[in-house]
């Protein structure tokens, strides 16, 4: 969050350029004509004397950066002192033309930034990033350095390339900091594409058990969460277990609770994010690590086709110098195994469509990841835009969702339908894993399997808006 103080000119554009943005920003004037003027272009101001503005009463202490604008040089530095006593860890950006002026304002204290040019809202918001961004890996930097019983890294149960990639990142930058880190994960990796991954890159993780997880987190000073971003959400950590950093890129409906958040639901991939942590920490990856973020970005992006940002072309950008085209190649062509090839020909044949949405069943399964693989072929039939795909592995019903459409949130349908404890994912992508306990008034009957399909079916559906999706499909096979 952001706040500017005094909304002259410069504010104002300042305002605009951060709507544009998709920025939340708060703006505090207290001349009444220019709350006026801002009310009619659609901006609403809070009345206050910035001067003698209480930064606590309206949670200012939780802005990224402050901006203190208005012309006039007293009131600048007057509001600088005033937010300097209340909330001093917080970056503050002004604009002050004369040298003398300038120095004024840095002896204020720390986290103080003068900008001298005329080009308002660009020149600002690039101070804005550089603060923000230097403020948060302060604060990074200070929770790995001081976990000397080590770290434990936890990725979301049966992980992708995009979370163990983002794990080995994360690795990497203790070690740099000469800090022992272990990751550890739930679930089992199965698709074979995901095993290839971590036999070629020589990845050392540890699988765990939930009757485990707080023993190795008792053990450990500080708890990293990656890829995902609420404690017991589709991962081992307890619910009432808060960890000290979450870094992730997908959607949240509630603030992740950490003492450290880098959560940017705009960026493609968790690899995206973590390779701006090694670049701006100086480290140069090597060809095994480069490779695998490259990877990891491609395959949440499908293969730079779906949720791309421009942050996650310019990683890709960065990293191609250092990737090892071998194992890559490697890597884009896995075999697979007969069990995969099974489940792709049961949803296939097994398939629902209701045009645009389609929906299978699996039935009894033992590679869960090869339900990702079936969706995203579905979501090429004409005239589909959006898939579940479902079968049973070990008491679980797993979901695996995908969607073109940009008026559904997958993400969002699953979590709605099937609760957020057990299904979710962004806006393209989604998946989920739900206890066969929750379907238990559907008996022990031969039919359970199209018993289940039919419940999975109408609570998706449900969702989505699709009434009598089963008498109507019903009625169109009588028809013919």
């Amino acid at each position: 969050m952001y706040a500017i103080l005094g909304c002259g000119s410069v504010g104002f554009q300042l305002a605009i350029k951060l709507r544009k943005l998709g920025r939340e920003f708060l703006i505090f004037e207290n001349n009444p004509s220019r709350i006026q003027s801002l009310a009619e272009q659609g901006f609403e101001a809070i009345e206050e004397d910035i001067r003698k503005i209480d930064p606590l009463k309206h949670r200012l202490d939780k802005c990224d950066v402050i901006f203190v604008i208005p012309s006039n040089l007293k009131t600048i530095t007057e509001t600088i002192i005033n937010l300097n006593k209340k909330i001093p860890q917080v970056p503050i950006v002004t604009r002050v033309k004369e040298m003398k002026s300038q120095n004024k304002i840095k002896d204020l204290g720390p986290y103080k930034i003068v900008m001298v040019s005329d080009s308002i809202s660009d020149a600002l918001m690039n101070y804005a990033n550089i603060l923000s961004r230097n403020k948060k890996m302060d604060k990074f930097k200070k929770i790995i350095k001081e976990s000397s019983n080590g770290i434990s890294i936890v990725i979301h149960n049966n992980p992708d390339p995009d979370a163990i990639a983002s794990a080995m990142a994360m690795k990497k930058i203790c070690e740099v900091f000469d800090v022992d880190a272990t990751i550890y994960y739930g679930g089992r990796i199965t698709h074979q594409e995901n095993r290839v991954f971590v036999n070629i890159l020589n990845v050392e993780m540890e699988r765990v058990e939930n009757d485990r997880i707080m023993e190795i987190i008792n053990s450990h000073s500080t708890l990293i969460l990656l890829d995902s971003n609420m404690s017991g959400s589709n991962n081992l950590i307890p619910n009432k277990i808060i960890p000290n950093i979450i870094i992730d890129h997908h959607q949240i409906t509630d603030d992740a609770s950490a003492d450290y958040s880098d959560i940017r639901p705009n960026i493609g991939a968790t690899s995206t994010i973590m390779t701006e942590y090694i670049q701006e920490l100086g480290i140069i990856p090597d060809k095994n690590l480069a490779t695998a973020l490259v990877y990891g970005i491609r395959t949440d992006t499908k293969n730079l086709s779906r949720g791309v940002s421009p942050s996650d072309f310019n990683t890709i950008s960065f990293l191609s110098a250092y990737i090892d085209p071998d194992i890559m190649e490697k890597l884009d062509n896995p075999p697979k195994s007969l069990e995969t090839l099974d489940i792709i020909g049961k949803t296939l044949i097994n398939r629902d469509v209701y045009s645009p949405y389609a929906i299978s069943n699996a039935g009894y399964i033992n590679e869960p990841d090869a339900l990702a693989q079936s969706a995203e072929l579905l979501l090429t039939l004409e005239g589909v835009q959006t898939v579940l795909v479902f079968g049973i592995y070990n008491d679980m019903v797993h979901l695996s969702a995908r969607t073109v459409d940009a008026r559904v949130n997958i993400g969002e349908v699953l979590k709605e339908a099937f609760g957020s404890p057990y299904a979710g994912g962004h806006s393209r992508m989604g998946g989920g894993q739900i206890p066969l306990g929750l379907f238990s008034t559907l008996g022990k009957k031969k039919e359970f399997i199209n018993l289940l399909s039919d419940a999975v079916r109408d609570k998706f559906f449900s969702v989505l808006g699709v009434t009598s999706s089963k008498q109507n499909k019903d009625d169109e096979e009588k028809e013919e």
